[in-house]
């Protein structure tokens, strides 16, 4: 144990924390918030981490003094630091050790047991563990360790290819960049492994596909699609951009949008609730009495086909056709678009039609986004072929960066719940007709209340997926701003939390609902500088605040990784060659 001590237990409990006392010559400036301490008790060390720190002075002794000035009034103070003052912090107890037993601290240390500086060994010892567990772990930052040299404490990646996880915190804090070495850090492991893991990583900011970008929005960095280039395909519905930067367009099949869909979407477009109610009635007229079928969303949005931003002429003659043609196996009289919109019209009774012609002119947003025109089945469906290739053994991992419609959230949330759905649908026959899914998928899902809300959870696609995919080897990764508007049934599902700064209490209170004493860690998440993050669950020993990792560092590790890999695969196939088993 080291010999020098820092302060003394004086008070506190297991589950309301400890106060300690700083040593006289102590300065309370040199110990932060967050901060990891040890307690050598009678029988072992406690391992902890401060969640309050501050000052406590006799003021009965404060309140006899006469007015003071200048040199009178700093001669006094100078007496209240040395005689009046008591300096304190609080401390949360994370683990205990006894002898080589390491454990969540479940009993105390005794009145007037010394905090001492956490040695390097004692560190590694309670968070790295035996050295088996090296290959499955990879180091996220350093803690702060007042008075002591940091270790980089590490995170078991297995386990986030099991169990969810959560990145939380408010905007500028570095999700994205603890996104894009998490990112990294599973694409490693399973290269390293040969594990059938799948990325899909919902990009709305470009910065997993492309580039991170600094405060001021300049690239400041490649992101995991970029290292990992040959592993990746990235789509972008940007298609000036997919030109530029060798990215593959996508584009929404508008025939594939269904209820369940606008349901999801009904926030963004402002859509009453009134017009909810009716949906499935206007979608069955539309699909089955109006006999449009899958061009349902058309038959809705028929006055709108002769809008020259969303159709070229071409598209607008031929879908005309068809829609008509659809329509007159069931009607003889419809000769024109306008014949199909009375007719449709005409099938409600006066409330539902009232409800209908009043919201339509909101979901024409649907046009606005990239989309094709499935006429004749001759269109390709990019969300068909990106399920392809995240179920596919012989498949990729996937990034869609949404480039200049970053802010388009209609768009973003229509590629993510077509693409929920389809993925879901696909995993259902797999397991259905009696297999099982050829790989493990895990989705990284930025802005994830508009899919996990509590208005929403029920309905979205990634919902069900939540609720019954975990399984079949499906996993998220939520990240949000406000974790509090997630539905509480999304949280309970979250394994491991990675949480930067947050001031609002609900989002604090989310973010907190799984740690051990959450009152005393809720003074800690307001308090975290950026790039701070609190971390705790599955994926690393015991709770800890770190300062992440400097992305650059990271980028060139993982590039240099990436050409050694290359370098092997490339060796392996010649050897394969020359032997003539390739």
């Amino acid at each position: 144990m080291a010999d020098k001590i820092l302060g003394r237990v004086v008070e506190g409990s297991v589950n309301e924390g400890i106060r300690i006392q700083l040593a006289e010559d102590e300065d309370i400036e040199d110990y932060p918030c967050g901060s990891l301490v040890s307690i050598e008790g009678v029988r072992g060390e406690y391992l902890g981490i401060i969640t309050d720190a501050g000052i406590d002075v006799e003021r009965s002794f404060l309140g006899k003094l006469p007015p003071l000035h200048g040199s009178e009034l700093d001669r006094v103070m100078d007496v209240i630091k040395e005689w009046c003052r008591r300096e304190w912090l609080e401390v949360a107890l994370l683990a205990e050790k006894r002898g080589s037993a390491i454990s969540v601290a479940n009993t105390m240390p005794n009145f007037n047991s010394k905090l001492i500086p956490p040695t390097q060994q004692s560190l590694t010892d309670f968070f790295v563990g035996p050295t088996e567990m090296e290959t499955t772990t990879y180091p996220v930052g350093e803690p702060y360790v007042p008075k002591a040299k940091a270790i980089e404490i590490p995170i078991a990646v297995d386990r986030l290819t099991e169990l969810s996880f959560g990145i939380f915190g408010k905007s500028g804090t570095g999700k994205t960049f603890l996104g894009n070495i998490l990112a990294g850090y599973l694409l490693r492991y399973a290269l390293e492994r040969d594990e059938n893991l799948r990325l899909l990583i919902f990009d709305m900011h470009s910065e997993y596909g492309l580039e991170l970008k600094d405060s001021y929005g300049r690239p400041l960095a490649r992101g995991v699609g970029q290292i990992f280039r040959d592993y990746f395909d990235i789509y972008t519905p940007d298609l000036d951009e997919a030109q530029r930067r060798g990215l593959k367009p996508l584009k929404l099949n508008l025939n594939h949008i269904t209820p369940s869909d606008i349901y999801v979407l009904a926030p963004i477009f402002q859509l009453t609730d009134t017009f909810l109610q009716h949906l499935k009635t206007i979608y069955s007229v539309i699909g089955k009495k109006v006999g449009l079928g899958e061009y349902w969303i058309w038959g809705l949005l028929y006055d709108s086909i002769d809008d020259d931003r969303f159709l070229t002429d071409e598209e607008k003659e031929d879908l005309k056709k068809k829609l008509i043609s659809l329509a007159k196996k069931n009607f003889d009289d419809i000769s024109s678009i306008n014949d199909l919109g009375a007719r449709i019209g005409g099938l409600f009774d006066t409330s539902i039609f009232s409800s209908y012609s009043s919201q339509r002119s909101k979901l024409r947003r649907l046009l606005e986004i990239p989309h094709t025109v499935e006429l004749y089945g001759k269109k390709e469906d990019s969300i068909k072929e990106i399920v392809n290739k995240i179920t596919s053994r012989s498949g990729s991992h996937v990034i869609i960066s949404l480039g200049a419609y970053e802010r388009n959230l209609p768009l973003y949330m229509s590629i993510a719940n077509l693409l929920a759905r389809q993925l879901r649908q696909t995993l259902l026959m797999k397991v259905q007709s009696g297999g099982e899914p050829e790989t493990k998928i895990i989705i990284f899902l930025e802005e994830a209340h508009n899919f996990l809300g509590r208005g929403s959870y029920h309905l979205s696609p990634f919902g069900a997926i939540a609720r019954e995919m975990r399984k079949r080897g499906v996993t998220l990764c939520v990240i949000d701003q406000k974790p509090g508007e997630l539905d509480p049934d999304v949280v309970s599902m979250i394994w491991t939390f990675f949480t930067f700064t947050l001031t609002d209490r609900k989002d604090i209170d989310t973010a907190m609902v799984a740690i051990s004493n959450p009152k005393l860690f809720s003074k800690i998440v307001p308090l975290l500088s950026k790039r701070d993050v609190l971390m705790y669950g599955e994926a690393v020993r015991f709770s800890v605040v770190v300062r992440v990792k400097d992305y650059k560092d990271v980028e060139k590790q993982l590039s240099e990784f990436v050409g050694r890999h290359r370098d092997e695969v490339a060796e392996r196939e010649r050897e394969l060659r020359e032997s003539g088993l390739l």
